[in-house]
């Protein structure tokens, strides 16, 4: 005899047992950002989304009516992070590739105080 269970949010786990760890991995994931990245605004996600695809059949009757015989499901858990944007940093296009100020990120053309010594102005 066929025991079926009706499914419910409480039978997942007997269905698929590493849907509970999948979620809580999602969950920390979420949790990491939200500490690493406290001023972005953008809301972070979590979807637990449920396919269905039917599995018709030709009703054996004399209508030949197509029924839904059974229906194939899959679960997938997925997070949803802000995308990580640096500040814009200004570079120079040269033949070879970008070159950068590693003095001053933000401006390629910002000189720098040249104190010859490698010290500071009140170094005597």
């Amino acid at each position: 005899m066929i025991s079926l269970k009706d499914l419910t949010i409480e039978n997942l786990p007997k269905l698929e047992p590493r849907l509970e760890a999948l979620i809580n991995e999602k969950l920390r994931e979420i949790a990491n950002d939200l500490i690493s990245r406290p001023t972005e605004k953008k809301a972070r996600k979590l979807t637990l989304q449920f396919d269905f695809i039917p599995k018709a059949k030709v009703d054996p009757g004399d209508t030949r009516e197509v029924v839904c015989e059974a229906a194939y499901m899959a679960m997938q858990a997925k997070s949803s992070l802000p995308t990580y944007r640096t500040r814009d940093f200004e570079m120079r296009c040269a033949r070879r590739g970008f070159q950068f100020n590693p003095d001053s990120p933000d401006s390629v053309n910002q000189t720098t105080l040249d104190y010859g010594d490698g010290g500071g102005p009140d170094d005597e």
